[in-house]
């Protein structure tokens, strides 16, 4: 279920980092392989490279209670109570607070991934959201502009962690 349609963007978190960050069901470990530049189960308890930020299942009922803190009267329902008590599956919600729930689900992961791979020292995958199926992703001038626009938006932080190609830096005209 990484596919959620608020939050950060349009997009969906990449699959590997979802399941890493969510998958807090049984005894799996997942490390971030920095060859590969992916998230995968540990092959065994010795294996190379950071631990990922799996959740546990207190700092999931967490996320519900602080998703559920924030639903207006109005929209509250004794089926909102029962899942964010219980280990329910999001299905259980009624469909207005089940798309708000995804929306706030993956805010979290992703506010988790990007303060990990910051804790980490490791820049965080240019991929790490990808466009969902169905959603064409810009192209051309509107891609170029959005570029643009997020490249005004960003800290001076960001901007040092953006990666260019070195042949568009050849490119370039002094």
């Amino acid at each position: 279920m990484a596919d959620t349609t608020s939050g950060p963007s349009q997009a969906r978190i990449r699959t590997d980092l979802w399941r890493a960050v969510l998958d807090f069901s049984g005894d799996e470990k997942y490390v971030w392989d920095q060859n590969g530049l992916v998230a995968r189960r540990a092959s065994e308890a010795s294996d190379p490279g950071p631990d990922m930020p799996t959740i546990t299942p207190e700092q999931f009922t967490g996320w519900k209670k602080a998703f559920a803190g924030g639903v207006d009267d109005g929209d509250r329902d004794e089926r909102l109570n029962e899942w964010t008590e219980r280990r329910l599956p999001a299905s259980f919600l009624p469909p207005h607070l089940k798309h708000r729930w995804n929306g706030h689900l993956k805010v979290e992961v992703h506010k988790r991934l990007l303060d990990w791979f910051e804790a980490q020292n490791l820049a965080a995958p240019t991929d790490l959201l990808v466009a969902r199926d169905g959603i064409d992703a810009p192209a051309g001038p509107d891609l170029r502009q959005r570029l643009i626009a997020c490249l005004r938006l960003m800290s001076q932080e960001e901007l040092e962690r953006v990666q260019i190609p070195a042949s568009v830096l050849l490119r370039l005209k002094p």
